[in-house]
């Protein structure tokens, strides 16, 4: 008989991505190094990627830069045009591990994300685009971006917004579920 062999599903390298560039000047000043309960707030978000099942993580520093130990900095020059900016950083340094499957995205300025929530995100179905994290049926962040190394996600994003939001939507989705 004629069997075809597959080849073995490579494992799954979740990669975290913290975006901490911004200068948060309706905070007062860059949220990265505050203390919260004891704990810079990168420290946190970093803490919880890994909890969640990252490795690697990153975080993406442009308006204060400084030393996260648990995690490789990526400083990002062009902080002040926006998130979206950080976002392209993280996800080109991203580009150059050929072994990362899918990155999951959150912002420095979440106290209440815990490791479980992430390992929830990394873990939702693998067949999936994008997940969103959802908290009393809103969507929020964290998201997993299983398709991040295409050409046409996230590497033409450009401008500044007080808020970054991810909206997707479609009239139908193919057969894997994704828009």
């Amino acid at each position: 008989r004629n069997r075809r062999s597959h080849p073995p599903r490579r494992p799954s390298v979740i990669a975290g991505l913290v975006l901490a560039a911004g200068a948060g000047v309706r905070f007062g000043g860059p949220k990265a190094p505050v203390v919260i309960n004891s704990d810079r707030l990168v420290d946190h978000a970093v803490r919880c990627l890994r909890d969640g099942g990252c490795d690697p993580v990153l975080v993406v520093l442009g308006a204060w830069v400084g030393e996260v130990p648990a995690a490789q900095v990526v400083v990002n020059d062009e902080w002040a045009t926006g998130m979206a900016s950080s976002l392209r950083a993280g996800l080109a340094d991203l580009h150059t591990r050929s072994d990362v499957t899918s990155v999951v995205v959150t912002l420095v300025d979440l106290p209440g994300m815990t490791g479980t929530a992430v390992r929830r995100i990394a873990d939702a179905d693998a067949d999936a685009g994008i997940v969103v994290a959802t908290y009393g049926g809103e969507r929020g962040l964290s998201c997993a971006m299983r398709a991040w190394t295409a050409e046409s996600n996230c590497n033409l994003l450009h401008g500044y917004s007080l808020g970054f939001k991810f909206t997707f939507a479609a009239e139908q989705l193919d057969h894997r579920g994704w828009v």
